[in-house]
């Protein structure tokens, strides 16, 4: 090594032969980067758009973003906040069905989230009140860490689960 080191310093800058970078192939450089396929780029398209969407403020157009991003690529979890947002768009404006897939998506995502507890409970909601799924939210309600519930959402869980049984 010293005397690779000796030959390659006592060379002139424009006689020195380096190595390839770490991770280079066949020694032409670094490795070049992956091509994304054409689904795998519909689909970065179709989530740009709903983000835009949340973005602009337009959640509507943000719900049908979503869906439609869901019906051509399967289930999807967007980002944090802009998954709450779509998820409880939807709820709002009545698609329940489409909520709990959105706040599932959520609490399977952000497993660790400081709103986790509360998706779910909503979650158990839909599931229980509209979706007619009882084994579903008490599976949900089962996984709610109760004591980081306010005392207003520990009233509805226990109510909910009164009613399940």
């Amino acid at each position: 090594r010293r005397r690779q080191f000796r030959e390659l310093t006592t060379k002139p800058m424009s006689d020195r032969v380096w190595d390839a970078p770490r991770g280079a192939k066949d020694g032409k450089g670094a490795p070049k980067p992956k091509r994304v396929s054409a689904r795998g780029e519909a689909e970065m398209k179709a989530r740009g758009a709903v983000a835009e969407a949340i973005e602009a403020g337009n959640l509507d157009e943000a719900g049908r973003r979503y869906l439609k991003l869901v019906d051509e690529f399967g289930e999807q979890c967007l980002t944090r906040d802009g998954q709450l947002a779509v998820a409880n768009h939807l709820h709002a404006s009545g698609d329940h069905q489409h909520a709990a897939l959105a706040y599932r998506q959520f609490t399977e995502r952000y497993r660790a989230d400081s709103e986790t507890n509360r998706v779910r409970l909503m979650h158990a909601v839909l599931l229980a009140r509209y979706l007619n799924d009882p084994i579903g939210a008490e599976r949900e309600l089962d996984a709610i860490e109760h004591h980081k519930l306010s005392s207003d959402e520990a009233e509805l869980a226990s109510t909910l689960r009164e009613e399940l049984a």
